[in-house]
């Protein structure tokens, strides 16, 4: 009985050791982060109206009650820091001797339908410019991971989507959804399809939160132009009759979505933005961060896993 005891607290202990990216959305009191809720609740626990009457001690104590329980709530939704995970000196060796190649073309790996190559990792060092090479390939380990336990549940779309659907129109990418992994009706069954946006020399994000009906928008410049109006027509395309559009409603965070604070790293903002509003966590990360996250990026698709260390 002990040692299948210690067998499950060691399989419990290696199993988050694999997914380090849980971390983000835990609190002390093992409850997690969720700012809607939050918000709701603490407008119905303030509604004052009550069935029948009460004297002012019962008044009081009812409010006390609601005191400790909104109290209760903020202390849980205090966001979390975002995970930046230390990356052994044994991987960082292996990356560098990756990087310094002299076939600048090897391949580590396909991930996706691109090739994880010394040149195409290069573009993650210091002030470079990330390619669509490299985009492609980590938004498809966030739908992975999303996609682990064999649902389909995420589904993500080429960087050329956006500009494809507004240059040509839907019979330019009618079969895009379905090569992605769902078209039609079976769209309204998924989580959500991220969209990463190459416009005027800038990465951009859209994010179709499906199940929150939801159109989304992060834009690490804050800039004011506007795809949502283009993907809800290709929903309405998409989905048919079974999209009801009136039902869904645009998210635009603007200056909340973590800043840029140069004119290079639009694409590591991007996907690390994805990766956090895919797995629901807090987008709290910043530019002082991102010299961190272009490592731990290189390393994650060196070895094709969003866990690794």
């Amino acid at each position: 009985m002990r040692l299948e005891q210690s067998n499950l607290r060691s399989a419990k202990k290696l199993e988050s050791k694999k997914r380090p990216w849980l971390d983000q959305k835990k609190t002390t009191s093992g409850d997690s982060f969720d700012g809607e809720s939050l918000v709701l609740l603490i407008q119905k626990l303030q509604e004052n109206k009550v069935d029948g009457f009460e004297n002012y001690t019962q008044m009081v104590e009812r409010q006390k009650i609601i005191d400790e329980q909104i109290k209760r709530m903020r202390t849980i939704a205090k966001p979390p820091a975002e995970v930046l995970r230390k990356i052994s000196d044994g991987t960082l060796r292996e990356l560098q001797g990756f990087l310094n190649d002299k076939n600048q073309l090897k391949e580590a790996r396909r991930v996706g339908r691109d090739p994880v190559t010394p040149r195409s990792l290069k573009t993650l060092n210091g002030s470079q410019w990330l390619n669509d090479e490299v985009i492609n390939s980590y938004i498809h380990l966030v739908k992975e991971r999303e996609n682990q336990d064999g649902s389909r549940r995420m589904i993500t779309m080429n960087s050329a989507f956006v500009s494809s659907f507004k240059e040509s129109g839907y019979g330019r990418v009618a079969r895009w959804a379905k090569k992605a992994g769902a078209a039609g009706e079976e769209i309204l069954g998924l989580k959500g399809i991220i969209i990463p946006i190459h416009r005027n020399f800038h990465w951009t994000l859209a994010f179709v939160n499906v199940e929150k009906k939801r159109f989304e928008y992060y834009d690490s410049l804050a800039g004011n132009w506007d795809p949502i109006s283009l993907l809800r027509t290709w929903m309405k395309n998409e989905v048919g009759s079974k999209y009801i559009d009136g039902e869904w409603e645009d998210f635009y965070p603007g200056s909340q979505t973590p800043q840029q604070g140069n004119g290079y790293d639009c694409g590591v903002f991007l996907c690390k933005t994805a990766e956090v509003i895919a797995r629901g966590g807090v987008l709290n990360f910043s530019q002082k961060d991102i010299p961190v996250i272009r490592k731990m990026m290189q390393v994650e698709l060196l070895k094709g896993d969003l866990a690794a260390l």
